[in-house]
């Protein structure tokens, strides 16, 4: 549900995390990946399929498919990864929900483009760092793989997934990324998102850093959830 402050007027929003799609995120996906030269078309289960310049990198808006839910959320785009064009099977793949910020989503499938033959990755320090850096705090518990935001209403942790996360690698029990906003405590989630367990720490980073950066989101609609804690200024 969302809430606009001021009729049809456009506001810069922050924190970005909790600013909400604006009600157009298949909209502003697919025309931002569209100017950074990816192909898109219709598949026969009526998603939209986008596929990046290197065919090593697709994203999907798979809402209109009956997709899979991650807290009660619909996944919206699922980001996937191969080592090889010809391959069928992903390596990888990112399930994001609704309510993320369109910016986030193409950030990510932006770095995962350029960084998919990439080597090195680092460990799951890189993207708590990268979260500490922006001001984020570490889990008192665990905080070597747990990381909230200065309202403790969003986190990124390293724990076991949910079922229906695919990964080339069939070991089970394996680890990976999920983040979620919360909000309003009790209440239902703004987003969620959810990475298999091969998915590189480096493009887990580089999500957590657009989603975490300190530029506002310019936004026309605000969402409901979390609205006392969201700071919107005129354009």
């Amino acid at each position: 549900m969302f809430w606009s402050p001021v009729g049809d007027v456009r506001f810069l929003t922050s924190p970005r995390y909790l600013a909400g799609d604006d009600g157009a995120l298949a909209d502003q996906v697919c025309a931002s990946l569209a100017d950074a030269g990816w192909s898109c078309w219709t598949t026969s289960r009526q998603t939209l399929l986008l596929a990046a310049p290197s065919q090593l990198v697709s994203a999907e808006w798979v809402l209109p498919d009956q997709p899979m839910l991650l807290g009660d959320l619909p996944v919206a785009w699922r980001v996937s990864a191969r080592a090889e064009p010809a391959r069928r099977r992903a390596s990888w793949n990112a399930y994001l929900t609704t309510g993320l910020p369109g910016e986030v989503v193409v950030a990510f499938a932006l770095a995962a483009d350029a960084g998919v033959q990439a080597s090195g990755s680092g460990g799951p320090e890189t993207v708590v760092d990268e979260l500490l850096g922006a001001g984020w705090s570490p889990d008192p518990v665990h905080p070597d793989s747990s990381v909230w935001d200065p309202h403790l209403v969003a986190c990124f942790t390293l724990r076991a997934l949910p079922d229906g996360i695919w990964d080339e690698d069939p070991t089970l029990h394996l680890s990976g990324w999920q983040a979620w906003a919360e909000p309003e405590s009790g209440a239902s989630y703004l987003w969620c998102a959810a990475f298999s367990h091969s998915t590189p720490h480096a493009l887990v980073a580089a999500f957590a850093a657009a989603l975490s950066a300190p530029r506002p989101v310019i936004r026309r609609l605000i969402p409901v959830l979390g609205r006392r804690l969201i700071t919107v200024t005129p354009t």
